[in-house]
């Protein structure tokens, strides 16, 4: 009977495998010749068993016997004879000569290195074929497809050519100098070398000559004028000559200039490009943003701010002077730009800020000395869709500035780009989109220009994705290249002065803190958290904390303190209001409205009036019954304020968003023409957006009801679900802090489960239990010895799911007493299987289907054999059920993890990468609780910890 089933079962592999076969053929202009070979090799390995099935007389009829008997079907002799039997073996190895066929006169796509065995007079098959395309499965050498023509390979940074001639760059800065002046591109007049167009404010002649330099207009400004004459009398011209020299060499001071009796009006390139804007309105906006008090406090970025520290590779030296670095890049003659990369509340909007400032003092001593700096924030655009000229168009349009000259000034190296917050543009949801936006940002790379782009790393899926993405690589007097310069967090001297201008007991007491305690340290390392702990350590007494401190807990102490300063300031307390709690439900629901949506801390105006209203219908009473009553807030639900406003529910309406609005965390976003809002700092919506999602999973052991309800309430009425988050590292990152805050008092093996089961199951028993499996998966990835556990990790997970699920069947088949034996005798026997089919798999997929099998006729055996002192008529039906179960499992995990690799291999690596970053996320959560290696390997085993750390190691060193 087995053997009957195990033909059927290679029957249906070998009926998958010519369908995929039909199907590859068939599509042949979308897919190379190694996938049909690889479904052709395994199409070979069914018919094998089944011809050997065949060949053998007796059971070649029994075989046909039970299986008529099977099917109903009563015969009185079902053997085959020899004509039948030579029918079915030509018609089997027809599949293999008609395969063979259709693979030696492929005419289909082709791939790079069947074009290269094409070209050397190598030989190819089958197996060689389904080898590379093994390789290509396993990510260890990719197979592309062959253009004929290839195109040359665009680098990263391409950059950008600035190919005018003088002429035509002469005539592009005088007609942005002198709006008037129009010369179209017949009036270039080839021989006296000049333009001659026309002052439509005057209605008269311009005659605009471009000469190298003024000795050379000198000598030739009499042709000039006879010239001028000759065109003046044959045109009939009665409206007098204006004329205008541009010489491109020296940098002219006296522009006008005697020829003789004519005056003429001499500039220079460099003059012409002086003049070209005014920033006075973009420097005004500068020192607005550098002497804008802080918020919850009077002192501004100029009093805090402090030189970083940074690095220029992510694991290098530690260098103290950001600025002087700075300098040397902005005076060196390169085709360097550099990336500043950061994690959040590093320093890196102020860096940009304070820069600007800098170099706009040294711009306004001395025009020409220095670079203008441009800062461009990406906050909510989506360069992929623009072009470069729109880009700085959208921005110069803010400050009155025409976007040609913004171009010009550029090209001419008179500009600094600062790109500020790269992870904050639009449609970033997959890496061809962020690709592309990085490509539109590098096409302003001209020869001369300097950009500066600062963002945070974990926008990029991994370290690959960012230097493809930011164009790091070797250093090139060729093309544009960037270098990535790594923000350091503060040592303890930079702590202290960056709290120069705080109140001196609170200098002392955060510093010497720090100086103690090293967790603490690790908070207020970075600027952001440092300025936020500053100003609340007397108020909100943040000394009680200095045990437990953590940077969720910082943010959720600084935003409270934020909206009850708000509240104080708003008394006498208006009816419609709103108090304290209700402020933190409604900014809390902007932070997780941001995040379902991916909005990058950027709402609209629109989009803010009707989420408002969404939230005002759904706020729980007991949200509005948490007012504060010393600052005489009112307690009413808002539902019944609204309802029963006198103004009416609109007009009452109406004021809650203007109260949402100026609560104090939000701001007008001046980058978006003031039409959208922002969080002060995007960690606030992080932060906040974090805090509800791990109270809504921690909800069980909150302590009051009304958290409860304030999580349950957003989650549910906005849609957070947990893969939100899950690709959110900072978001999570808060909210494992907070699921940790609430377990404050566990051991450290109760705090490392308890954050596994956060990240792998949200709530959801079946989740756990499958993260729970995927540790058994990376121990016995561990065991095989196998290191690129990205590149494999979903390979092997499938081969070990399947032979768990025959282990779970065969378990459970029998009654307690069959069970305990059964288990007993098989643990050793499908760890060894399992382990066996792991390495199998590494080095032939296909082999997976073998693994199983052996699984399964281990599994029949043993049940078949034990069944003779146990339960003999049970255990029989058991078995067969058992095998009949193993099998659809087995075909299920191995005929659609083996059979159809080259379709689902792309699908089976974004599981893998997805399932292998969140035990990186739960490892880095782990190392922020200074939870210890012991307790992480209890959770992962030891084989498991060691694979997450090599795995980051090798990360960086990408």
């Amino acid at each position: 009977m087995f053997m009957l089933w195990l033909f059927g079962f290679f029957l249906i592999v070998l009926l998958a495998a010519i369908a995929y076969l039909i199907y590859f053929y068939k599509n042949k202009n979308q897919y190379i010749r190694e996938r049909f070979a690889f479904a052709a090799l395994n199409a070979w390995m069914a018919l094998i068993p089944i011809l050997v099935m065949l060949l053998v007389p007796n059971f070649k009829d029994a075989l046909f016997v039970s299986l008529l008997k099977t099917l109903g079907i009563e015969f009185q002799s079902a053997a085959l004879g020899s004509g039948e039997t030579t029918i079915i073996l030509f018609a089997l190895a027809g599949l293999l000569v008609i395969t063979q066929y259709l693979y030696k006169n492929w005419d289909g796509e082709k791939s790079t290195a069947q074009y290269r065995r094409e070209q050397v007079g190598q030989h190819c098959n089958v197996v060689i074929d389904s080898y590379l395309m093994v390789r290509h499965i396993a990510g260890i050498e990719l197979l592309e497809k062959y253009t004929p023509e290839p195109e040359i390979a665009r680098t990263p940074l391409t950059g950008a050519k600035a190919d005018l001639t003088w002429r035509e760059q002469a005539k592009d800065l005088v007609e942005l100098a002198c709006s008037d002046y129009r010369f179209e591109a017949d009036d270039w007049k080839e021989a006296a070398r000049c333009w001659i167009g026309t002052d439509r404010g005057r209605g008269s002649r311009v005659v605009l000559a471009v000469r190298r330099d003024v000795a050379e207009a000198k000598t030739q400004f009499a042709v000039l004028q006879d010239y001028v004459a000759d065109v003046w009398r044959n045109h009939k011209w009665n409206e007098p000559v204006a004329y205008i020299v541009a010489v491109q060499a020296g940098d002219i001071n006296d522009k006008h200039y005697q020829f003789g009796e004519q005056t003429a009006w001499v500039v220079s390139e460099s003059a012409l490009l002086d003049d070209l804007v005014d920033f006075r309105d973009y420097f005004r906006h500068i020192r607005e943003q550098i002497g804008k008090p802080l918020q919850n406090t009077d002192l501004t970025l100029r009093d805090v701010y402090t030189v970083s520290r940074y690095r220029l590779a992510e694991e290098g030296k530690v260098y103290n002077n950001i600025e002087a670095m700075l300098d040397e890049w902005l005076a060196e003659n390169t085709l360097r730009q550099l990336a500043l990369l950061g994690e959040y509340g590093q320093g890196k909007t102020t860096l940009s800020w304070m820069l600007s400032y800098r170099l706009m003092q040294r711009v306004e001593a001395n025009q020409s000395a220095v670079r203008i700096p441009i800062v461009l924030t990406l906050r909510g655009k989506s360069p992929r869709n623009l072009e470069p000229q729109e880009l700085l168009g959208a921005w110069a349009g803010r400050f009155g500035i025409d976007g040609r000259a913004l171009m010009k000034l550029l090209i001419a190296g008179r500009l600094l780009l600062i790109f500020e917050g790269f992870d904050e543009v639009e449609l970033s949801g997959d890496k061809e989109k962020r690709i592309q936006h990085f490509q539109t940002l590098w096409d302003l790379s001209y020869p001369q220009a300097k950009i500066l782009i600062t963002g945070r790393p974990n926008f990029f899926l991994d370290n690959r994705e960012l230097k493809q993405a930011l164009g790091i690589q070797e250093p090139s007097s060729v093309h544009p290249f960037c270098e990535a310069v790594w923000l350091e967090t503060f040592d303890l001297a930079q702590i202290e002065a960056c709290l120069s201008e705080v109140d001196a007991s609170v200098r002392k007491e955060i510093v010497d803190l720090a100086r103690r305690d090293v967790k603490f340290r690790e908070v207020v390392a970075r600027p952001s958290m440092l300025h936020n702990v500053s100003v609340m350590w007397k108020p909100r007494n943040l000394a009680q904390y200095k045990d437990r401190m953590s940077s969720a807990l910082v943010m959720d102490e600084f935003v409270r303190y934020t909206l009850e300063r708000q509240a104080a300031k708003d008394k006498p307390v208006q009816y419609m209001q709103l108090n304290t709690p209700e402020r933190a439900y409604f900014m809390t629901g902007v932070a997780v409205y941001m995040l379902v949506n991916e909005l990058n801390n950027q709402i609209t105006h629109q989009q803010l009036d009707q989420l408002v209203k969404l939230l005002a219908d759904k706020m729980p009473e007991a949200i509005s019954r948490q007012g504060i009553v010393s600052l005489g807030e009112t307690r009413q639900p808002l539902r019944e304020r609204l309802t029963h406003a006198r103004e009416g529910y609109e007009a009452a309406l109406n004021g809650i968003k203007t109260d949402v609005r100026s609560c104090g965390l939000l701001e007008r976003d001046l980058a978006s023409r003031g039409d959208s809002f922002k969080f002060g700092h995007k960690s606030f919506m992080e932060f906040l957006a974090g805090k509800v999602f791990g109270q809504w999973w921690a909800r069980k052991d909150l302590e009051t009801e009304d958290d409860k309800l304030l999580a349950e309430s957003l989650i549910n009425t906005l849609k957070l679900k947990s893969n939100m988050v899950l690709k959110q590292p900072e978001t999570l990152g808060f909210a494992a802090e907070w699921v940790l805050h609430v377990q404050q008092h566990s051991d450290d093996d109760t705090k490392a489960n308890v954050l596994f089961d956060f990240i792998f199951g949200v709530q959801n028993i079946v989740k756990q239990q499958w993260g729970r499996f995927l540790t058994y998966s990376l121990s016995a990835r561990y065991c095989s010895g196998e290191k690129a556990v990205q590149k494999h990790f979903g390979w092997h997970t499938i081969v070990t799911a399947a032979i768990f699920l025959v282990v779970s069947v065969t378990s459970a088949a029998g009654d307690a007493v069959f069970a305990v034996i059964v288990i007993f005798v098989l643990v050793v026997t499908f760890i060894v299987v399992g382990i066996v089919s792991g390495v199998i798999s590494i080095v032939f997929p296909a082999t997976i289907i073998l693994a199983v099998v052996l699984a399964v006729s281990v599994t029949n055996m043993i049940i078949t054999g034990l069944s003779k002192f146990f339960l003999v008529s049970l255990t029989v039906l058991i078995s067969i059920l058992t095998v009949m179960v193993a099998l659809a499992m087995g075909l299920f995990f191995g005929v659609l993890g083996g059979l159809l690799a080259g379709k689902n291999s792309r699908k089976i690596q974004q599981y893998a990468s997805s399932a292998w970053m969140q035990f990186e996320h739960w490892h880095t959560a782990c190392q922020s609780a200074k939870i210890s290696d012991e307790a992480m390997e209890k959770v992962v085993g030891k084989g498991g910890l060691a694979l997450i750390k090599e795995a980051k190691a090798e990360d960086k060193k990408v």
